[in-house]
């Protein structure tokens, strides 16, 4: 099995993954978090139940190993109540026009 290098640049927010068959490619990264996800995941070996039983509590990342900052605040009631709405909202607008 060949050997793959992930390198993460949370600038351009990409990660290049160079294998070791000589294939290179960049793949996108939408958000930082999902950069830290996705270096968590290479920490691990590629396997996300790892990640979620990782025991280095010292590393800077572990706090957002799971894609989620942990210290972003939960929405409150009206504000779900708003999301759901919107959602429904926009549910029906699709079903509309594929109909």
């Amino acid at each position: 099995m060949a050997a793959t290098r992930k390198v993460c640049d949370l600038e351009r927010k990409t990660a290049l993954v160079v294998s070791g068959s000589g294939k290179d490619f960049e793949m996108s990264i939408a958000t930082p978090i999902k950069a830290i996800r996705a270096k968590c995941l290479d920490c691990a070996a590629g396997s996300s139940n790892e990640v979620r039983l990782c025991t280095v509590a010292g590393c800077p990342l572990y706090p957002y190993r799971e894609g989620r900052s942990p210290f972003r605040e939960k929405p409150s009631p009206e504000r779900l109540a708003r999301l759901r709405e919107n959602a429904k909202l926009a549910r029906n607008a699709r079903q509309a026009v594929l109909a």
